[in-house]
């Protein structure tokens, strides 16, 4: 039975330690990562926390980070898609063999926390006792059978399920809408296009996670 584990581990052990340091608010919620090999992922992340020209500055020092490039700027929060090298060869060489799926990544505090999906428990306990070999600190905070609560299927960062939950409470989604995105945007005190990308990005891992099959067709129709 496929297996939903939420893990974490210290920034110094795997990627963006240095940026970390030098942007203690610095927080990193991951669109999408991608194994390029089995010692360099290339992730594309929102960053935010603090200013633009801090966290360039602290990028181009971080040495487990190459090539990054930014996408999108809204402001209050930046996409970027960037490679990840160093330290993270361990945990990416794992996650390929045991053909683990990372639904969500975020790092804020010094800490990275992931939601994988393994095939089965074992492949989630070879993985654990992998990185205990390799002295890396990975803790697993929980645990779930994708049987026992489908909502896990779906990757949702707690700030994308709080968005969500809070749009639809207040009436975002009825017709005609009680709430609009600029009064969501001051209950996070965030930026009203922090907002519809929240919406947005927790849509389409609904989507994702609801109707694969469909997903996919889509994809390959393309």
């Amino acid at each position: 039975m496929a297996t939903a584990a939420e893990i974490s581990l210290p920034a110094e052990q795997f990627a963006l330690w240095e940026t970390f340091t030098e942007i203690p608010a610095i927080e990193f919620d991951v669109e999408r990562v991608v194994a390029h090999d089995q010692t360099r992922v290339m992730p594309i992340l929102w960053a935010g926390g603090a200013e633009l020209d801090e966290i360039t500055d602290a990028f181009e020092a971080d040495p487990s980070v190459e090539d990054e490039e930014l996408l999108v700027d809204l402001d209050d929060e930046w996409l970027y898609q960037m490679g990840w090298v160093d330290d993270i060869a361990a945990v990416v060489q794992s996650l390929v063999y045991e053909k683990g799926t990372i639904t969500d990544a975020h790092g804020r505090n010094d800490r990275w926390s992931f939601r994988i999906i393994f095939p089965d428990s074992d492949a989630l306990s070879r993985t654990y006792e992998f990185c205990q070999e390799k002295n890396l600190t990975m803790e697993i905070e929980r645990v779930t059978q994708m049987e026992s609560e489908p909502a896990a299927q779906f990757g949702l960062s707690d700030i994308q399920y709080t968005t969500l939950i809070t749009a639809h409470r207040e009436g975002y989604f009825e017709v005609p809408r009680e709430t609009n995105v600029e009064e969501l945007a001051e209950k996070f005190d965030v930026s009203a296009q922090s907002v519809s990308e929240r919406l947005r990005r927790g849509h389409e891992k609904l989507i994702s996670g609801a109707l694969p099959a469909a997903v996919e067709e889509a994809s390959n129709d393309n």
